[in-house]
């Protein structure tokens, strides 16, 4: 998960940013020894979000930090206006976040 979300096309996930994620995963609070999806998530969340798929255009990457931060499921609407982009740009992006596991 890591890599498919903090690497480009020509380099690996930056150094910073898996650190940063790890430091935030050993914050949060799990049961347990493993690391769930739901830990990655947070952990993600915390970066700025042109560091989250550098590629993704930045509306892309703003919907996609919305989703990560949020705690439950949000409606289109609630997602469209925490993450301050159009509806237009949540329907343009809106196959890519599906395709990639961000969106049912």
């Amino acid at each position: 998960m890591l890599q498919s979300v903090l690497a480009t096309d020509d380099r690996g996930a930056s150094p910073y940013d898996v650190a940063t994620v790890c430091l935030h995963l050993a914050a949060a609070t799990h049961d347990g020894d493993t690391v769930a999806v739901a830990d990655l998530e947070h952990g993600l969340a915390q970066l700025p979000a042109d560091r989250l798929i550098p590629t993704l255009p930045p509306s892309a990457r703003r919907l996609l930090q919305t989703i990560l931060a949020a705690s439950d499921p949000l409606s289109t609407s609630q997602l469209v206006d925490e993450a301050g982009v159009s509806q237009r740009s949540y329907d343009r992006h809106r196959e890519l976040l599906t395709a990639i596991g961000f969106l049912d």
